[in-house]
């Protein structure tokens, strides 16, 4: 008995453990960037702008090291771009991969 008692909670952390993993899919999204706004969270190195249906969606972008400075240069230009990561909720990404857009 005392094992099903320790086995329980090891088998529910897997579950959950695994459940976390699966909610890291990456994705790809193409838009327009620009700086990141003053009211942003800190973190948040530039937006995306990208179309959601009928509307314009500003995403925020997360990132870090040489992908944040990359980020920033071409948000300056407002550049179009092709971002890969994975969602963090509905308007926050954080980028894995970053490349031109044409």
């Amino acid at each position: 008995m005392r094992m099903v008692k320790f086995a329980i909670p090891l088998v529910l952390f897997a579950l959950m453990a695994a459940n976390v993993k699966a909610d890291d899919k990456v994705e790809t999204w193409t838009g327009t960037l620009a700086a990141a706004p003053a009211d942003a969270k800190a973190g948040v190195v530039a937006t995306l702008k990208v179309k959601d249906g009928d509307k314009e969606v500003a995403v925020a972008l997360w990132a870090e090291g040489d992908a944040a400075k990359e980020l920033k240069e071409w948000a300056a230009k407002g550049a179009k771009a092709k971002v890969s990561g994975t969602k963090v909720d509905a308007t926050n990404v954080k980028v894995t991969k970053l490349e031109k857009a044409e």
